[in-house]
């Protein structure tokens, strides 16, 4: 936030929600590149982890889970581990 009271938001340019988009989500990331690699919420993944998994190609993409707080030895690590699948998206 600024001093003024502005504020500012800036995200990526897809953006997708509503009924049947979680069990879409593979499907329409696959579109944009041939390996993707998930970074989800340990919490949601143990909530809605048959849901998220759904579409998933075995063998090519992959799921990061993720607790804690975003730091940057955190991001690190998350690259660290997404580097090995060789990902054309990251979700």
């Amino acid at each position: 936030m600024h001093g003024d009271g502005l504020r500012e938001f800036a995200a990526g340019h897809r953006y997708i929600q509503g009924p049947g988009a979680l069990g879409r989500m593979w499907e329409l990331a696959q579109g944009l590149g041939a390996r993707v690699a998930l970074v989800a919420d340990a919490g949601v993944l143990a909530i809605l982890g048959p849901s998220v998994m759904a579409g998933a190609a075995v063998g090519r993409d992959t799921v990061l889970p993720f607790a804690g707080e975003i730091t940057a030895d955190a991001i690190g690590r998350l690259v660290a581990q997404a580097s090995k699948g060789r990902p054309e998206v990251i979700v």
